[in-house]
């Protein structure tokens, strides 16, 4: 038990050297990789989920994050979302981010917003980070919007951290530079020179 704990604290050494999105993705492959044997004992896995759906009746909430798991693999996103969301009434937070990255992926980028912003407000941060990362790739507009309103809950680090890629990649000329030197204003846009 002792090499596999040390194995495991080296596993998350090295993930935490990674940047924030590539641990994300190592995070999911993993899980699958881990998940794997469950899927492929499928046929007896409808006895391990109806024992397990039996024992959360009985309030062993602990294992709405597992059901949801095994039927996220098994292709079955909805009922996922159905036991993370008990699992967020429950109060565990990662359900909440949980329940973000299957509506990013679903496309529902508002819910997927408002799951993540419900996460971070319970100390959940990491996937705010990522979402807006992941976001800026491919809809930097959705990106800018997340990033703003996770600065209006408190969160302007994530803001802060777009605008210095934003710069990087965009360089002085760009709008971004406006947010160093002005700031923004009430309303969440980057204000005027004064």
């Amino acid at each position: 038990m002792a090499d596999a704990h040390q194995a495991a604290e080296k596993q998350h050494e090295e993930m935490e050297l990674l940047p924030s999105w590539d641990r994300a993705e190592s995070f999911e492959s993993r899980t699958q990789r881990e998940m794997a044997p469950l899927i492929q004992a499928a046929p007896d896995m409808v006895g391990v989920q109806a024992l397990m759906a039996e024992a959360v009746q009985k309030g062993n909430n602990r294992l709405l994050l597992s059901l949801a798991s095994i039927k996220e693999l098994a292709g079955d996103p909805d009922s996922a979302e159905t036991y993370l969301r008990q699992a967020a009434e429950a109060g565990y937070a990662t359900a909440f981010s949980d329940l973000a990255r299957l509506r990013e992926l679903a496309g529902d980028y508002d819910t997927a917003s408002t799951y993540v912003l419900a996460a971070a407000a319970r100390g959940e941060l990491r996937f705010l980070e990522v979402l807006v990362e992941r976001r800026e790739q491919y809809h930097l507009p959705a990106a800018r919007l997340l990033a703003h309103r996770a600065a209006d809950a408190g969160y302007a680090g994530i803001l802060v951290r777009l605008a210095v890629r934003r710069t990087w990649a965009e360089g002085t000329d760009s709008e971004w530079v406006r947010l160093w030197r002005y700031g923004l204003t009430a309303d969440g846009h980057i204000s005027r020179p004064w």
